[in-house]
């Protein structure tokens, strides 16, 4: 199928797999915020981060993620957590913990391209789910591979819906 963005031009289409992936060791910090606030809140995160780490003489062991635990409803914004992997336990600086993010089945594709088109992405992979019978097993991580110094229509994001082959409810 052929994806076409607001401007009418062309987009790649989605090369979607399910993969496994491995625990994750993070730093990491949730918050809840509205849509466009999304973007400001996962930046400045990262950079507080990042900047810790390096005064801690840590190091990221990966590319930084963020995971969506829910949507906005009436009453709440968006329930994010930014995530920095790290290989081994660090103190947490304020307003940060250190956890372990399981790893999986993913269903799993590359986006190339603005941000604001990553819900074409998402569509995709959900219709993928459906069509391939798997159950959503956790929320969707959003996993950063260009730099913030990307231009907007080179940037890779690769978004991973944590899946189960075997039904999590039976269905009747």
């Amino acid at each position: 199928m052929a994806l076409v963005c607001a401007e009418g031009e062309a987009l790649m289409p989605y090369d979607i797999t399910v993969a496994d992936v491995a625990t994750r060791k993070v730093l990491s910090k949730r918050a809840e915020v509205p849509i466009d606030a999304i973007g400001p809140t996962v930046q400045g995160a990262l950079r507080e981060i990042y900047e810790y780490l390096a005064r801690s003489s840590g190091a990221p062991t990966g590319e930084p993620f963020v995971i969506y635990h829910s949507r906005p409803t009436m009453t709440a914004g968006w329930q994010i957590e930014v995530c920095a992997p790290i290989s081994r336990d660090l103190p947490a600086p304020p307003g940060w913990s250190v956890r372990e993010v399981p790893g999986g089945s993913v269903a799993t594709t590359l986006h190339v391209g603005p941000y604001q088109s990553l819900g074409l992405a998402y569509e995709e992979i959900e219709r993928f789910i459906r069509t391939h019978e798997l159950d959503v097993a956790g929320p969707p991580r959003e996993i950063y591979l260009s730099g913030p110094e990307v231009p907007a229509s080179e940037t890779k994001t690769r978004i991973e819906f944590p899946v189960s082959r075997v039904p999590l409810v039976v269905r009747g």
